[in-house]
């Protein structure tokens, strides 16, 4: 079943419950969950969006802090 506005989250709140909320959940909110120092740095850049796009891409992951992946920009094909 498709989800529709209703079932929809403010992006805040989203943003809160996949960082903060996750950390303490675990019982983690003292090592994780916010980007200020002392915490470990771990995070995924992505580029994209599934409904718009037909995809989304990660382009780095980091992990306490240092970059671990990132994606190499695509190589331009020559017009013929």
């Amino acid at each position: 079943m498709p989800l529709g506005p209703k079932q929809g989250l403010p992006y805040d709140d989203w943003l809160r419950a996949y960082t903060i909320g996750a950390a303490y959940a675990g019982g983690q909110e003292h090592e994780r969950g916010q980007l200020v120092p002392g915490h470990r740095a771990d995070l995924v850049v992505i580029e994209g969006m599934l409904e718009l796009d037909g995809g989304a891409r990660v382009v780095e992951t980091w992990i306490e802090g240092t970059p671990v992946y990132q994606r190499e920009a695509p190589v331009p094909v020559a017009a013929d």
